[in-house]
Protein backbone atom coordinates (compact mmCIF):
# COMPACT_ATOMS: atom_id res chain seq x y z
CA UNK A 1 0.00 0.00 0.00
CA UNK A 2 1.51 3.28 -1.77
CA UNK A 3 2.04 6.39 1.07
CA UNK A 4 1.72 4.01 4.50
CA UNK A 5 3.28 5.48 7.48
CA UNK A 6 5.70 3.17 9.55
CA UNK A 7 3.37 2.90 11.64
CA UNK A 8 1.26 0.92 9.62
CA UNK A 9 3.39 -0.77 7.89
CA UNK A 10 4.28 -2.04 11.70
CA UNK A 11 0.92 -3.13 12.10
CA UNK A 12 0.11 -4.72 8.80
CA UNK A 13 3.31 -6.70 9.42
CA UNK A 14 1.78 -8.06 12.57
CA UNK A 15 -1.34 -8.82 11.35
CA UNK A 16 0.17 -10.81 8.93
CA UNK A 17 1.92 -12.74 11.29
CA UNK A 18 -1.23 -13.32 13.29
CA UNK A 19 -3.35 -14.24 10.23
CA UNK A 20 -0.56 -17.17 8.75
CA UNK A 21 -1.21 -18.86 12.59
CA UNK A 22 -5.10 -18.25 12.27
CA UNK A 23 -4.76 -20.22 8.75
CA UNK A 24 -2.90 -22.78 10.25
CA UNK A 25 -5.36 -23.40 12.65
CA UNK A 26 -8.47 -22.86 10.27
CA UNK A 27 -6.60 -25.12 8.20
CA UNK A 28 -6.38 -27.96 10.74
CA UNK A 29 -9.39 -28.00 11.86
CA UNK A 30 -11.69 -31.07 11.28
CA UNK A 31 -15.31 -29.35 10.60
CA UNK A 32 -13.54 -26.85 8.29
CA UNK A 33 -14.12 -28.20 4.57
CA UNK A 34 -12.71 -25.98 2.73
CA UNK A 35 -9.42 -24.50 3.61
CA UNK A 36 -7.98 -21.13 2.60
CA UNK A 37 -5.07 -21.36 0.18
CA UNK A 38 -2.33 -19.33 1.92
CA UNK A 39 -0.59 -18.99 -0.99
CA UNK A 40 -2.79 -16.77 -2.44
CA UNK A 41 -3.37 -13.84 0.32
CA UNK A 42 -2.81 -10.35 -0.58
CA UNK A 43 -3.01 -7.10 1.98
CA UNK A 44 -5.89 -4.91 1.93
CA UNK A 45 -7.49 -2.41 3.89
CA UNK A 46 -11.37 -3.31 3.59
CA UNK A 47 -10.63 -6.53 4.68
CA UNK A 48 -7.44 -6.28 5.90
CA UNK A 49 -6.64 -9.29 3.51
CA UNK A 50 -8.10 -11.27 0.74
CA UNK A 51 -6.97 -15.07 -0.17
CA UNK A 52 -8.82 -17.49 -2.26
CA UNK A 53 -10.80 -20.86 -0.51
CA UNK A 54 -9.39 -23.91 -2.31
CA UNK A 55 -12.52 -24.23 -4.04
CA UNK A 56 -11.59 -20.90 -5.83
CA UNK A 57 -13.83 -18.46 -3.64
CA UNK A 58 -12.44 -15.47 -3.08
CA UNK A 59 -12.66 -14.81 0.81
CA UNK A 60 -12.05 -11.17 2.70
CA UNK A 61 -10.15 -11.68 6.44
CA UNK A 62 -11.26 -8.94 8.81
CA UNK A 63 -8.98 -9.16 12.12
CA UNK A 64 -9.94 -7.59 15.45
CA UNK A 65 -8.16 -7.53 18.60
CA UNK A 66 -10.08 -8.03 21.64
CA UNK A 67 -8.53 -6.33 24.57
CA UNK A 68 -8.44 -4.24 27.64
CA UNK A 69 -7.30 -0.86 27.46
CA UNK A 70 -3.55 -0.55 28.88
CA UNK A 71 -4.42 1.54 32.09
CA UNK A 72 -7.45 -0.97 32.68
CA UNK A 73 -4.95 -4.04 32.42
CA UNK A 74 -2.53 -1.88 34.64
CA UNK A 75 -5.15 -1.71 38.10
CA UNK A 76 -6.45 -5.48 36.81
CA UNK A 77 -2.88 -6.72 37.40
CA UNK A 78 -1.53 -4.80 39.89
CA UNK A 79 -4.62 -3.85 41.92
CA UNK A 80 -6.78 -6.65 41.72
CA UNK A 81 -4.48 -9.62 40.94
CA UNK A 82 -6.34 -10.26 37.62
CA UNK A 83 -4.25 -11.92 34.78
CA UNK A 84 -7.33 -11.68 32.33
CA UNK A 85 -10.00 -9.48 31.24
CA UNK A 86 -13.31 -9.99 33.01
CA UNK A 87 -15.43 -12.22 30.71
CA UNK A 88 -18.11 -9.69 30.87
CA UNK A 89 -16.25 -7.04 29.63
CA UNK A 90 -14.74 -9.40 26.68
CA UNK A 91 -18.25 -10.71 25.92
CA UNK A 92 -19.17 -7.36 25.85
CA UNK A 93 -16.34 -5.94 23.41
CA UNK A 94 -16.84 -9.23 21.06
CA UNK A 95 -20.08 -8.26 20.66
CA UNK A 96 -19.38 -3.97 20.14
CA UNK A 97 -17.01 -5.29 17.45
CA UNK A 98 -19.21 -7.69 15.20
CA UNK A 99 -21.53 -5.01 15.36
CA UNK A 100 -19.41 -2.59 14.35
CA UNK A 101 -17.18 -4.68 11.83
CA UNK A 102 -21.08 -5.58 10.08
CA UNK A 103 -21.64 -1.53 10.03
CA UNK A 104 -17.95 -0.94 8.33
CA UNK A 105 -18.78 -4.22 5.89
CA UNK A 106 -21.82 -2.34 4.82
CA UNK A 107 -19.97 0.42 3.08
CA UNK A 108 -19.50 0.44 -0.61
CA UNK A 109 -15.57 0.54 -0.45
CA UNK A 110 -15.74 -2.43 1.60
CA UNK A 111 -14.54 -5.07 -0.89
CA UNK A 112 -16.37 -8.78 -0.95
CA UNK A 113 -19.50 -7.58 0.97
CA UNK A 114 -21.25 -10.97 1.25
CA UNK A 115 -17.75 -13.36 1.16
CA UNK A 116 -16.00 -12.56 4.62
CA UNK A 117 -14.39 -13.99 7.46
CA UNK A 118 -14.28 -12.16 10.75
CA UNK A 119 -11.68 -12.75 13.21
CA UNK A 120 -12.06 -11.93 16.63
CA UNK A 121 -8.44 -12.32 18.34
CA UNK A 122 -8.42 -12.53 21.89
CA UNK A 123 -5.51 -11.19 23.33
CA UNK A 124 -5.97 -11.33 27.17
CA UNK A 125 -9.16 -13.28 28.08
CA UNK A 126 -9.07 -17.56 27.14
CA UNK A 127 -12.06 -18.76 25.18
CA UNK A 128 -12.72 -21.57 28.16
CA UNK A 129 -13.61 -18.29 30.70
CA UNK A 130 -16.38 -16.81 28.63
CA UNK A 131 -20.52 -17.47 28.60
CA UNK A 132 -20.30 -18.27 24.86
CA UNK A 133 -24.05 -19.14 24.90
CA UNK A 134 -24.28 -15.32 24.86
CA UNK A 135 -22.87 -15.08 21.76
CA UNK A 136 -25.01 -17.98 20.48
CA UNK A 137 -27.36 -15.96 18.06
CA UNK A 138 -24.61 -13.37 16.88
CA UNK A 139 -24.74 -14.88 13.24
CA UNK A 140 -28.63 -13.81 12.55
CA UNK A 141 -27.48 -10.29 13.40
CA UNK A 142 -24.29 -10.45 11.07
CA UNK A 143 -23.38 -10.75 7.02
CA UNK A 144 -20.53 -12.11 7.43
CA UNK A 145 -19.73 -15.64 6.11
CA UNK A 146 -17.83 -17.18 9.37
CA UNK A 147 -16.76 -15.64 12.38
CA UNK A 148 -14.22 -17.11 14.50
CA UNK A 149 -13.20 -16.51 17.80
CA UNK A 150 -9.37 -17.03 18.62
CA UNK A 151 -7.99 -17.45 21.12
CA UNK A 152 -4.36 -15.73 21.97
CA UNK A 153 -3.63 -16.54 25.59
CA UNK A 154 -1.33 -19.13 24.82
CA UNK A 155 0.23 -17.49 21.36
CA UNK A 156 3.02 -16.79 23.17
CA UNK A 157 4.11 -20.02 24.29
CA UNK A 158 2.85 -22.40 21.75
CA UNK A 159 2.34 -20.10 18.50
CA UNK A 160 -0.85 -21.15 17.53
CA UNK A 161 -4.74 -20.55 18.60
CA UNK A 162 -7.80 -22.08 19.63
CA UNK A 163 -10.81 -21.42 17.53
CA UNK A 164 -14.28 -21.47 18.45
CA UNK A 165 -17.10 -20.72 15.50
CA UNK A 166 -19.83 -18.14 16.45
CA UNK A 167 -21.18 -18.23 12.45
CA UNK A 168 -22.48 -19.91 10.93
CA UNK A 169 -24.56 -21.95 13.36
CA UNK A 170 -23.59 -25.33 11.48
CA UNK A 171 -19.96 -24.90 12.34
CA UNK A 172 -20.82 -23.39 15.91
CA UNK A 173 -18.44 -24.79 18.58
CA UNK A 174 -14.78 -25.51 19.29
CA UNK A 175 -13.19 -25.87 15.75
CA UNK A 176 -10.88 -29.42 16.58
CA UNK A 177 -7.76 -30.10 15.23
CA UNK A 178 -6.65 -33.01 13.22
CA UNK A 179 -3.76 -33.67 15.89
CA UNK A 180 -5.71 -33.09 19.11
CA UNK A 181 -2.83 -34.37 21.37
CA UNK A 182 -0.51 -31.03 20.43
CA UNK A 183 -1.13 -28.21 23.50
CA UNK A 184 -2.71 -25.35 23.76
CA UNK A 185 -5.53 -27.50 23.99
CA UNK A 186 -7.60 -27.94 27.32
CA UNK A 187 -10.50 -29.44 26.78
Amino acid sequence: MKGRSDRNRGQKIVEREFLDIFVKAYNNSKSINVSINDSTIIESERPDFIAKKNNGLDIGIELVQIVRPPEIEFVDRVFRNREYMDIYNAIELVMHHIEEKENKRQDSDWQLQNSNILVLQLIDCPIHLLYLDDLKNISDKSGFREIFLADCTMLEEYNEVELFCLAPTEMWGYQYRINPSKKPYFH
